[in-house]
């Protein structure tokens, strides 16, 4: 059977690009990237936009008559699929890094960027090609999941960027705050108010943020996350006093503190990584993800 991906990947990728660069949203977004104003806001919707247009065009080319069989195989859809996402992620990093540069440069403190793990995204994607291609699924459940997952997805290289440069914040001293706002629009389509959502909104600390699911998203939210460095944790005194005060006391105090972060974020980072493991086996077992988050929270007696 001949290899269709490379042609409908073609197609896809043509649409899609066509999409973004008629999109006077991105558009000024980019221009604002390149004179240093874009800010945190903004890269939400950014990300959000790259996986509308990358939904609505598999949408448009990935139907049944340009499909083998009119089937989505899991090889195509793994060739056209996760490639297309990556290069959405990897754009919305580069874009998320432009901005955290300038934004510590402004503080005054030298933290560069934590380009967040792509483990996390293969993750995902690995769930929705599973879901793509299983058996039975009907080219009317495809285009459904063709939909708002691929924009969730692209969306939550936003918050993955977040939690990886709140915690380097947090590491190096800092009281970083994730402030999540709720959208009641944006992809939530104007339904109901998103429990789910709503108890995730508002301003958080790094580690409760972390603990209430803040940097988690369902498919189809359109929650923005931001986050700010906030104070310097081991310093009583003002900024300029911090950068010129080197006593030996200070210094201990601050070495103390640094070494009991590291071992707090080793440990976050260990549950993480249990966590995740934990979630993929549920959805392999075939719930989805919130059902797996659901499963994971009673678990841990939340």
């Amino acid at each position: 059977m001949e290899d269709v991906s490379p042609k409908l990947y073609k197609q896809i990728r043509s649409l899609f690009d066509k999409a973004v660069s008629s999109d006077r949203t991105i558009q000024r977004f980019e221009n604002r990237i390149r004179d240093g104003t874009a800010t945190q806001k903004e890269l939400n919707v950014y990300a959000q936009l790259l996986g509308r247009h990358a939904s609505k065009a598999c949408q448009t080319v990935l139907i049944p008559e340009n499909l083998p069989n009119e089937t989505l195989y899991f090889n195509i859809a793994e060739n056209i699929i996760k490639p297309l996402l990556l290069e959405n992620r990897a754009e919305v990093v580069s874009r998320a890094s432009a901005i955290h540069k300038r934004m510590t440069a402004e503080a005054g403190v030298g933290l560069k960027p934590v380009i967040p793990p792509v483990r996390k995204h293969d993750i995902r994607v690995s769930a929705l090609i599973d879901e793509l291609t299983a058996d039975g699924i009907t080219a009317e459940s495809v285009s459904a999941l063709l939909g708002d997952p691929l924009a969730t997805i692209s969306a939550k290289a936003v918050d993955d960027f977040i939690q990886a440069n709140a915690e380097q914040a947090q590491t190096a001293g800092f009281q970083p705050k994730i402030i999540r706002e709720y959208d009641g629009v944006g992809l939530h389509e104007g339904k109901d108010a998103c429990e789910w959502c709503l108890s995730r909104a508002g301003e958080w600390d790094y580690g409760e943020a972390y603990d209430n699911g803040v940097f988690e998203r369902h498919s189809g939210c359109g929650c923005r996350t931001t986050f700010v460095l906030g104070e310097f944790s081991q310093d009583v005194w003002s900024k300029a006093e911090w950068q010129t005060n080197n006593d030996a006391a200070r210094s201990e105090a601050i070495r103390e503190k640094q070494e009991e972060l590291m071992a707090g974020t080793k440990r976050k980072s260990r549950e993480r990584e249990a966590r995740e493991v934990f979630i993929r086996e549920q959805m392999n077992a075939g719930k989805t993800f919130n059902d797996a988050w659901t499963a994971y929270t009673k678990a841990q007696g939340r």
